[in-house]
């Protein structure tokens, strides 16, 4: 008897073995506010490709993200016939490179003869025609009003009167009227505010009673379900950022209920979520950082509905872990005037970002913070107006103190300092103090500093970093900036180690890369590895390599340089996160080293051209209660076949190829009208699963096939974090 799919403990394995690289995985989405989204009609759920390596998904309850590494950032759109989701990504003067996803795979390709990418272009998906419209040009390439179509074979550029001169216009498809509706831009500091329609031919300027005030880089969508165009946000007169919404019905405007943003914020981006009537506004931005809830219009009134936390700007920020161990703590400047810059506290306790404090030590730049028992400390920086500063302050989890000792360290900024725990003091070293660099050691005991003096010292220097590893108590500093002649700054590359008691010079040459834009490694603690591992990352992706006492050894990484898809958004500061684990803090995002890390991918050939395809509904996380397979392209309302294994095959079977072993596992499914069928399979958290492959194919009735069945590629998942 064979034993049913939905329980996959039937496919445990007494080991599993590791995967062979790390993932700097992101683990913070309040970027979502500057992400565009598009409605995929079979699966019923709303997909946000991100450039962070991975497509989000919002299925009406909660968001996943696809195992479809090598997703990028653009405007997506859903291609009529195949379904696929293709992603539209400009590079300024450069062919626009089409990204179109098969499975769980991308590929990247770029179609000649056509426009020039650009920013702020307007770009709307004609699914009637099958047609991608382009137009527009914003003034840095010469603005343009040039009217672009795209087949999904060849580009036609369209000779036609229409919309002005203009950049940032807005556009959805009407695919009630079947008529793209286009809405303002701005050319030359001048915003605009009239409305047209493109009928895959001809441009028809609409004239309305009523009308939204001029704006550009507005937001619109279109709700299926009441037949109007719902548009709002963009930027006005003087430039004000907007929030209030608008609907068209092919006649009329009519103002609805606004939408209430950040202080100088602005709306994000529009999709129409068909399967549940809602209009979806991804994100909200404001001048503190973007906020991931994702607000829904429903025609009457707005719901919030999950999201997937905030972002906080990094500029100037310094991190550390917090002294409870409850957060990754980000310190950084926000502009309450524009000439007030206050300091604002906030923690990263794994899943979101939590306001901590506003104010309560003077705003800087370029201090050091780190941890101890009794409280969380800064010293030092750089104030607004360029002053060096020397004083230190405790967090103690609810308020800033500061701490007075009879002697400090000089005013001093981009010093680095961190916490030696079996000593039960921290350690600083160096930094630029009133214009030059420094090579002094201080001991901080959560009251007093103290100057340590004796043997050997790290060489002036600016920009170091530096981590403490409990498993060889040592404090280990790695390179920084030195001054020479004429002015020039020149990378140290050298590796310190200090016991506590003084410094010992491991390395002259630590071996570990530049950027091109000369910034060094960061290093941080990883319980998972029980050694302190650098983060380098370059336009070639990210870079790991983890410190043995003598050398840093390259350690694999997912997305790295030499991958097929380069992994971005991780460059940043990193720290040891409140689980042990490598973090690092991005402008904008919070990546989390795993060990372990969940993928799937396809292997083997389809049989037929009318196979289905197999999918995983997310990443396969071990916990996951979601997880589920995906059947698309079967036949409409017909029967569908799921095996599953713990190995592959590759086995004749009735003039297809069988691909898991036979016999293991198997599931009956009935496909809905649009060949969708769905799988549950709730992930066991094990963590003996860590690591373990698992092997599955679709099959289903197809009359062209030799024996009247057809089965799809074959999908591997590896169970991990």
């Amino acid at each position: 008897m064979r034993t049913p799919l939905r329980c996959l403990s039937c496919f445990v394995v007494l080991a599993a073995a590791s995967l062979p690289a790390q993932e700097l995985r992101r683990q913070s989405y309040g970027h979502l506010a500057g992400l565009r989204g598009v409605y995929d009609p079979v699966r019923e759920r709303v997909v946000v490709p991100d450039s962070g390596g991975y497509s989000l998904e919002w299925d009406g309850n909660v968001w996943s993200r696809l195992p479809d590494l090598g997703s990028v950032a653009g405007f997506p759109y859903i291609e009529s016939g195949s379904g696929r989701l293709v992603v539209v990504r400009e590079w300024s003067g450069s062919p626009l490179r089409f990204n179109t996803r098969t499975g769980h795979e991308w590929q990247t390709a770029t179609v000649p003869g056509g426009p020039v990418g650009s920013s702020e272009v307007t770009h709307a998906y004609d699914s009637f025609r099958g047609e991608l419209l382009w137009f527009g040009q914003p003034p840095g390439l010469g603005t343009s009003a040039e009217t672009w179509t795209f087949d999904g074979v060849s580009w036609q550029l369209h000779a036609v009167t229409g919309p002005s001169e203009r950049h940032g216009a807005v556009a959805c498809f009407d695919s009630v009227r079947q008529r793209v509706v286009l809405f303002g831009g701005a050319n030359l500091g001048v915003h605009m505010g009239d409305t047209w329609e493109w009928d895959g031919a001809n441009w028809t300027q609409v004239t309305t009673a009523v009308s939204p005030p001029a704006r550009w880089n507005a937001s619109m969508a279109f709700d299926s379900a009441r037949g109007v165009v719902v548009m709002g946000g963009g930027v006005g007169a003087a430039n004000a950022s907007l929030a209030d919404l608008w609907e068209f019905d092919g006649t009329s405007w009519l103002q609805r209920q606004s939408l209430t943003v950040p202080s100088a914020g602005r709306l994000g981006s529009f999709v129409y979520d068909e399967a549940r009537a809602e209009t979806l506004v991804l994100g909200l931005s404001g001048s503190a950082g973007s906020s991931g809830a994702v607000h829904a219009w429903d025609g009457s009134q707005w719901h919030v509905r999950s999201g997937l936390g905030q972002f906080q700007w990094s500029n100037h920020s310094m991190i550390s872990p917090d002294h409870t161990g409850s957060y990754v703590l980000q310190l950084f400047e926000e502009a309450t005037s524009p000439s007030t810059w206050s300091q604002q506290l906030f923690g990263w306790d794994g899943s979101d970002w939590q306001a901590l404090s506003t104010g309560g030590i003077p705003a800087r730049s370029r201090a050091a913070m780190w941890p101890m028992t009794n409280g969380t400390f800064v010293f030092g920086g750089q104030d607004r107006s360029g002053v060096d500063l020397g004083d230190t302050w405790r967090w103690d989890g609810f308020a800033w103190g500061q701490v007075a000792s009879a002697v400090s360290p000089a005013p001093r900024q981009g010093t680095a300092a961190v916490f030696h725990a079996s000593q039960g003091h921290a350690l600083l070293f160096g930094g630029y103090a009133s214009g030059s660099l420094a090579a002094d050691t201080w001991r901080f005991d959560g009251t007093n500093w103290q100057q340590l003096v004796s043997g050997p010292q790290p060489g002036a220097r600016v920009g170091h970093v530096m981590a403490y590893d409990p498993v060889r108590d040592r404090v280990v500093l790695y390179g920084g900036l030195r001054m020479g002649n004429f002015g020039v700054w020149y990378p140290w590359g050298d590796t310190w180690e200090h016991d506590g008691t003084g410094w010992t010079l491991v390395m002259q040459n630590s071996g570990l890369p530049f950027s091109s834009t000369g910034s060094h490694a960061s290093i941080a603690y990883d319980s998972g590895r029980q050694a302190i591992v650098a983060v380098t990352v370059d336009v070639g992706g990210p870079q790991l390599f983890e410190y043995t006492g003598s050398a840093w050894l390259p350690l694999p990484v997912v997305g790295g340089v030499g991958s097929a898809h380069i992994l971005h958004g991780v460059q940043g500061l990193a720290c040891t996160g409140n689980d042990g684990r490598l973090v690092v803090v991005a402008s904008g995002y919070v990546s989390e080293m795993l060990s372990d890390p969940s993928g799937a991918e396809s292997y083997g050939q389809t049989c037929t051209a009318l196979a289905p395809s197999l999918l995983a509904s997310e990443l396969p996380d071990i916990g996951r209660a979601n997880f589920a397979l995906h059947v698309t392209s079967a036949p409409s309302n017909g029967l569908v076949a799921i095996a599953g294994a713990d190995q592959p095959a590759n086995l004749p079977v009735a003039g297809c190829t069988m691909l898991v072993q036979p016999g293991v596992a198997s599931a009956l499914l009935v496909a809905n009208a649009n060949g969708f069928a769905q799988l549950p399979m709730p992930l066991p958290a094990n963590q003996a699963l860590l690591g373990a492959d698992f092997y599955f194919q679709a099959g289903a009735l197809d009359s062209t096939a030799p024996a009247g069945i057809t089965m799809s590629r074959g999908l591997r998942i590896t169970l991990g974090e």
